[in-house]
């Protein structure tokens, strides 16, 4: 433009110069040779004519020469403009024509002259539904010119305002305008820049109900959660300040972090926060001492975690105390150690009673001379020791709820041996346990089960100086333990049923497996074995 401006400016100056040669060419031809004409001759004449004819042709030739090279560049000038005009145009009609956001243009008193199609779009109608209506067809709360702000008049006054576009269909949206002016030749005319911003004020919405109630989680949460960012605690709720003995938040927010860490441990604490800023990672429940601002220590279960808080790294905390919990676990262990000590002490006096009862019956042996007499007397001793033995097992046991069973069933075959004054040598013993522990109500049964059947083999199964083997076993399979005694003896015979025998021991284990409610599969064919099956626990 500023060429073609500069070209015009030349083709002025130059025909302003040749204009004022021509008129002092004619003055010449007017007034000097004029006058010679009138005593010239013909001759003189024709002469002059020709001169005046050339040099007239030769000033028409200079104004043609000049017109050319003055108006070829204004031409030219001319057609480049308009084809930049033309190419200017294209482009701002297909960017307007391609345009994600609805572009408007409309007169002074409203009137819709231009409608893109994301426009279209936007308001679910065509071009020419539209074209010739006023602007408040479509945007009511768009009040006119009045409302441009003269300062910028690039944005409609009041534009942070919800505005609504109501669709062809009947339907709103949220929008943004911006309405800017256009000057097409003399007419002004105004722009619309339309924006579709329901998205994205419900995402705006969703945030605030997300961030209110994120807010009434942390202020209403039992625990204490504080945020520190940078060293220093930018954020705390309610609890965090009364855990940390503050009268409100504004005490604590802005003070270093580790003014609320013992001194002994701050180092440990800055190592961790500076771990889990470089690599991001979590802090699992720990229990440590937080600093009070008395200065008084507190015991509390804390966890940590990094995240970015209003664009910088920072670390919530959230901590409990748990000095009461601690007081009242001492208190609970306390308490378990005195009961643990007292039914220790149980188990160790009924054991001892138990062998009170015993030694009577051994001190009352020696007035019997019956021989069957003795012998009840002995098994009475007997059974009476087998429920003795456990009782010694569990207060020696760390775990008095359950006995260590299988120790449990060799000192008993041991204490049997003894008892009955058999050779280790002639009937052996051979027990296979697995790691079984028993509750007192079981084991008590079991071990009297055990104390019968393997008695029993004693007495019966090895004849005069016969060898033999009693086996004594206890597994589990499934949610079902096994209690197996059997002996190589002389056994009870083919036809033989256990209940027809008069013995009051096998009585006793009759009656001892349906107190546990257990079975028993017996088989008397190659000496004896009693199978007992009971469910755990």
């Amino acid at each position: 433009m500023d060429d073609f401006l500069a070209t015009k400016w030349k083709f002025r100056i130059v025909l302003g110069l040749l204009i004022l040669a021509a008129m002092l060419a004619w003055s010449i031809l007017n007034f000097k040779i004029a006058p010679l004409a009138a005593g010239a001759t013909e001759a003189d004449m024709i002469a002059l004519a020709r001169w005046t004819n050339i040099a007239l042709g030769s000033l028409t030739l200079v104004l043609a020469i000049a017109a050319i090279f003055i108006f070829r560049p204004l031409v030219l000038g001319l057609g480049k403009q308009y084809e930049e005009i033309r190419d200017t145009q294209e482009r701002s009609r297909a960017l307007v024509e391609s345009a994600p956001d609805g572009i408007i243009t409309f007169d002074q008193v409203g009137i819709i002259e231009s409608f893109n199609p994301a426009a279209e779009k936007l308001f679910a109608c065509s071009a020419k539904e539209v074209l010739g209506m006023s602007i408040q067809r479509i945007i009511p709360g768009y009040r006119g010119i009045l409302e441009v702000d003269t300062e910028d008049s690039a944005r409609i006054k009041g534009i942070g305002r919800e505005l609504v576009g109501h669709r062809w269909d009947g339907s709103t949206f949220d929008m943004d305008l911006t309405v800017s002016e256009l000057l097409m030749g003399e007419r002004h005319l105004h722009m619309a820049l339309i924006r579709d911003v329901s998205a994205r004020q419900e995402a705006e919405r969703s945030l605030k109900e997300s961030e209110e109630r994120f807010r009434l989680l942390v202020e209403l949460s039992p625990d204490a959660i504080a945020i520190h960012s940078e060293g220093k605690i930018i954020f705390v709720n309610s609890k965090g300040a009364a855990l940390l003995g503050a009268k409100d938040e504004s005490e604590v927010i802005g003070r270093p972090v580790l003014d609320f860490v013992p001194l002994e441990l701050r180092q440990t604490v800055l190592e961790r926060i500076l771990a889990m800023n470089s690599k991001q990672t979590n802090v699992p429940i720990l229990e440590e001492k937080f600093l009070r601002m008395d200065g008084q220590s507190i015991e509390v279960e804390v966890a940590a975690i990094p995240f970015t808080f209003r664009g910088k790294q920072a670390i919530q905390v959230v901590a409990r105390d748990i000095t009461r919990r601690r007081q009242a676990d001492a208190d609970i262990r306390k308490s378990l150690k005195e009961k643990e000590v007292l039914l220790k002490e149980i188990h160790h006096r009924v054991k001892n009673n138990l062998q009170v009862i015993t030694s009577l019956l051994d001190l009352q042996s020696d007035f019997v001379a019956d021989q069957k007499a003795l012998e009840v007397l002995r098994e009475c001793q007997n059974r009476v020791r087998s429920i003795s033995l456990i009782h010694e097992r569990l207060y020696q046991s760390r775990d008095l709820a359950q006995v260590d069973f299988p120790e449990y069933i060799r000192q008993l075959m041991a204490q049997l041996l003894r008892s009955y004054g058999v050779a280790p040598d002639r009937v052996t013993m051979k027990i296979d346990v697995t790691d079984i522990r028993l509750g007192l109500d079981i084991a008590i049964p079991c071990g009297l089960i055990i104390h019968e059947l393997v008695s029993n083999a004693l007495k019966h199964a090895f004849p005069g100086d016969r060898p033999g083997e009693i086996r004594v076993g206890l597994h589990a399979d499934g949610d079902r333990n096994f209690l197996i005694v059997a002996d190589n003896g002389v056994g009870f015979g083919p036809k033989t049923d256990y209940h027809t025998v008069s013995n009051l021991g096998l009585q006793l284990v009759d009656t001892l497996t349906s107190q546990i409610g257990g079975n028993i599969d017996f088989h008397g064919n190659a000496g004896t074995e009693f199978i007992i099956s009971f469910r755990q626990g």
